[in-house]
Formats: C-alpha cells, sequence, structure tokens
C-alpha cells in the first residue's frame, strides 16, 4: 500500500474528461531527470513519489501538474509554469496544482516555512509571495484538494471548512502546526 492509495482513488472517481486513461500513467527517469534539470535542484523524495505514479491529471479545479507533458495535457507541466515564473526557482518553489481560476498550490521545496515539504497557495493578485499554507505535506494536499473538488458547495454550505477551519485542518493535517511563519497559517490570512 502506497502513501498515494487514497488519492488515486479520489482521482478515479473524479469527473474526468471521458477520454483520459486509468490508471494515470506515472512519470519515465528521463521525464524527471528533465524536469530536475529544468528546476535546477533535486526534486523532494515526496514529489517524486507522486509523479512516479501519476505524472499530471485533469482531476480537481485546475488540474494536478506533472513533468516533462506535452500535446493536451501541456497546462499541466511544472517546467512550463517555471520557464514563466524563474523566481519560483529561485525560491525552489515547485507548482503541483492549480485551482482553475490562476492561482497555484506550491510545494516550497527550500523548507523556509515549514520542516517538511509544506504547500501554500499564490494568488493569482501576487505571484510573488505566499499567501498562506495549505497543507504540512504534498500527500494530505493531494487528498484533501480531491476531498474538496468533490464535495464542497460554497453556496449550499457555507460553512468554513479546510484549510481555513483551525480545528477541522488541524485534525487531518496536525503537521500544519509545525509552521515557523505563523502569519502563513490560513485562519490567520
Amino acid at each position: 500500500m502506497s502513501e498515494f492509495d487514497d488519492v488515486l482513488r479520489l482521482i478515479a472517481e473524479a469527473d474526468l474528461p471521458p477520454d483520459v486513461d486509468w490508471p494515470p500513467a506515472g512519470a519515465t527517469a528521463a521525464d524527471l531527470s528533465r524536469l530536475r534539470e529544468n528546476l535546477g535542484f533535486d526534486l523532494p523524495e515526496v514529489l517524486t513519489s507522486w509523479l512516479s505514479v501519476c505524472n499530471g491529471s485533469f482531476a480537481g479545479p485546475g488540474g494536478l501538474f506533472g513533468a516533462n507533458l506535452t500535446g493536451r495535457r501541456n497546462f499541466l507541466d511544472i517546467s512550463s509554469y517555471i520557464e514563466d515564473r524563474p523566481s519560483w526557482r529561485d525560491r525552489r518553489w515547485i507548482p503541483v496544482a492549480g485551482d482553475g481560476c490562476g492561482d497555484y498550490y506550491i510545494l516550497d521545496a527550500s523548507r523556509s516555512h515549514h520542516p517538511g515539504d509544506a504547500i501554500f497557495f499564490v494568488d493569482q493578485s501576487d505571484y510573488e509571495t505566499l499567501a498562506y499554507a495549505i497543507a504540512s505535506d504534498l500527500p494530505t494536499f493531494l487528498r484533501q484538494y480531491l476531498l474538496e473538488a468533490q464535495d464542497q458547495d460554497p453556496e449550499l454550505d457555507p460553512t468554513p471548512r479546510w484549510p481555513f477551519d483551525q480545528a477541522t485542518t488541524l485534525a487531518v493535517d496536525p503537521g500544519l502546526a509545525e509552521l515557523r511563519t505563523q502569519r502563513l497559517l490560513p485562519w490567520n490570512s
């Protein structure tokens, strides 16, 4: 059993285009090598593991990003975002997903705000600033991102939830409490 089994199950349950292959293909060694070369630094182990089982997916509001993607999946290619925003490379920010509205979820490989590979939200109003932390690790982020995409309709259920409700968020992600920069906690932003 892998740390990503729940995530793959959620992708299988997602509303995907009819011609999408299942199960998703993992990145090849060449794809990962090219991504490392484009980034200019080693990939975090958890991201390498994830991309090895799922190299990009249309699941979620803005898709899950991958390595060396072309064709109709090119908008999910991590390297294309890094080329558009070279400061992300310098900061060791790796985009892992989008929200479908021009905002991004970034894995902070610099570990400057959290002891692990935490995921942060970057708002389109300022691509150079982390708006808030969203998860303490990639598996937790992927699981919550896909769960929220499945059952959150803000018009029908205005109850604060992940990641803005502190009790709910820390119940599913206690590691977020280890954030070094408290102003980046979602309930403080």
